[in-house]
C-alpha cells in the first residue's frame, strides 16, 4: 500500500490516503499535494504538453535571440488554483475530494508537482505524471460539453443508454 499525506479539510490535520485506490489523475494530484508545503492544495502545476515558445505572444514578450530561444524551450506549465478545501464538517472523504478535483482538471493537462511558489522552478515531476497524462476519463458534463463542441448533441436518455452499454 502506497500512501500520501494530504491536508484537504479546513482546520484539520493532514490525513493519509491510499494511492492504490485512486484513478491515475487523482493519484498524481495526491502526490502533487503531498509534495507541497504543509501537504496543502495551494496550487498545482499542470503541464499543457507545449513549450513556452508555442505561445503566440512569445516573440513579442521575450524578443528573439539565444535567451528567448532558451525560454521558448521550457515546458508551458500552468497553475491550477481553484482547489477549495473541504469544510471541516463535510462528509466527503479525502479520496472523494481528490477524484472530484482530478475530473475537473482541463482535459489536456495533468498534475505535475505541488506548487512551492510561482518563482521556484519545477525540480521534479510526481511519480504518476506520465500515467496521469493518459487518464482521459471525463465526467458526464465534461463529455457532453466536449461532444457539443464537435457538433454532437447527446441527450440525457442517450447518455444513460451509453452508460448501460458500458
Amino acid at each position: 500500500m502506497t500512501t500520501a499525506t494530504v491536508a484537504v479539510r479546513k482546520g484539520s490535520p493532514p490525513c493519509e490516503v491510499d494511492l492504490d485506490t485512486l484513478t491515475p489523475k487523482a493519484r498524481a494530484l495526491a502526490e502533487a499535494i503531498h509534495m507541497s508545503p504543509g501537504h496543502q492544495p495551494l496550487g498545482i502545476l499542470c503541464d499543457t504538453g507545449r513549450t513556452k515558445g508555442d505561445n503566440p505572444n512569445h516573440s513579442y514578450v521575450h524578443g528573439s535571440g539565444p535567451e528567448a530561444d532558451e525560454i521558448g524551450a521550457q515546458p508551458d506549465l500552468r497553475f491550477m488554483r481553484n482547489l477549495e478545501p473541504l469544510p471541516r464538517d463535510a462528509e466527503a472523504t479525502a479520496e472523494e475530494w481528490l477524484e472530484r478535483n482530478a475530473r475537473q482538471m482541463p482535459y489536456d493537462s495533468w498534475p505535475v508537482a505541488g506548487a512551492r511558489s510561482r518563482i521556484e522552478p519545477l525540480d521534479e515531476r510526481v511519480p504518476s505524471a506520465e500515467v496521469a497524462r493518459d487518464d482521459r476519463c471525463l465526467t458526464r458534463d465534461q463529455a457532453v460539453r466536449r461532444l457539443a463542441d464537435r457538433g454532437i448533441v447527446l441527450t440525457n436518455d442517450a447518455w444513460i443508454m451509453l452508460q448501460k452499454a458500458g
